[in-house]
């Protein structure tokens, strides 16, 4: 028997697009910059925001009661811890996290997710006709606000990562498709003596150079890593790449990475895991399997998965660091 708790929690999940419409809204017209520390009334913030009062004050309002702002008696809105994190200017801001999958072409993405689960092809690419990264290769601006949501991303998991791997002086750490640097600049700050690479496409290293400009012991190469990954390396960083990709491209870059190792050299694989079935999987770790499958054509693995594509690629893996996040370390050794 269908209870009415049951219909009214269906019922939010069905129209669970709208507040995730209403969040990107407020983060594209940033509007938790403009309240800053300070509460203002939706008259005030429309001015500065060059939009319709009444329509921002009615988006608020809708936001505030699910705690994203906070609304006064007076009718003035103000941050909330929430909103705070949709601010430019904070430490970690999730301000391009939201960007993100407010782009039309992302959104759209996901309205196919019928096409994905009826072909086994990515929505995406059914869509645009052609892949997520080359699409992005072509739009500085999407690509820049990728760059920046996945670097919001990293320096969340940043700490949990330098903390639970023990690099060592002398280490020179070959970052792959390592985005513009956080994760490996972080490394090199945390450890005397190490010095890197970031291995990255023309336009993303660009936005690389910006970024990091001369930092000392961080060298920038452009390149492709399914054609060839630089030499030198003690330690190959792959860091929430290989979920972003299929069996056989993952093979491809594994191989790269191969060529490119010499004894003692690791391979460092960071990667959230699907846990084994007697253990319940986060809804995080299911829907973002469920986002590979509709933008990037990616997949979500197991440890056992892990392992048969290290095997296959004359990798060994020697253990599985956890972290403070839900990240774990996945250390391989060639073979």
């Amino acid at each position: 028997m269908v209870v009415l708790n049951d219909r009214v929690r269906l019922a939010k999940l069905i129209w669970g697009f709208r507040l995730s419409q209403a969040v990107i809204t407020a983060a594209k017209l940033g509007i938790p910059d403009l309240l800053g520390h300070e509460a203002q009334t939706a008259g005030d913030l429309a001015l500065r925001a060059g939009v319709h009062a009444p329509s921002l004050h009615r988006l608020l309002r809708a936001l505030a009661g699910m705690g994203i702002f906070e609304m006064d008696a007076a009718g003035r809105f103000s941050n909330t811890p929430l909103s705070d994190l949709l601010r430019d200017d904070v430490p970690g801001s999730m301000r391009a996290l939201a960007l993100l999958p407010g782009d039309t072409a992302f959104w759209a993405a996901w309205g196919a997710l019928d096409q994905s689960v009826k072909t086994g092809k990515t929505a995406f690419e059914i869509l645009n006709g052609c892949d997520v990264w080359t699409w992005r290769a072509e739009r500085p601006e999407a690509s820049a606000i990728f760059d920046r949501a996945m670097s919001g991303i990293s320096s969340m998991q940043t700490a949990a990562i330098t903390e639970a791997y023990p690099f060592s002086s002398g280490d020179r750490i070959i970052d792959v498709a390592g985005g513009n640097g956080t994760l490996l600049a972080a490394i090199v700050a945390a450890n005397r003596g190490v010095s890197g690479v970031l291995f990255e496409q023309r336009h993303v290293a660009s936005h690389a150079k910006a970024k990091l400009g001369a930092q000392a012991h961080i060298d920038i190469a452009e390149g492709d890593m399914f054609a060839a990954i630089p030499r030198g390396g003690t330690a190959y960083l792959l860091k929430t790449i290989l979920h972003d990709w299929q069996d056989a491209e993952c093979l491809a870059i594994l191989k790269r990475c191969r060529e490119a190792m010499a004894e003692p050299a690791k391979l460092l694989v960071i990667e959230e895991m699907i846990p084994p079935p007697e253990e319940p999987p986060s809804d995080t770790i299911l829907f973002l399997d469920l986002q590979m499958m509709v933008t990037a054509g990616g997949r979500e693995r197991t440890l056992n998965e892990f392992r048969s594509l290290l095997q296959e690629t004359g990798f060994h893996l020697a253990r599985v660091i956890g972290t403070k996040c839900p990240l774990s370390i996945l250390e391989a050794v060639p073979v």
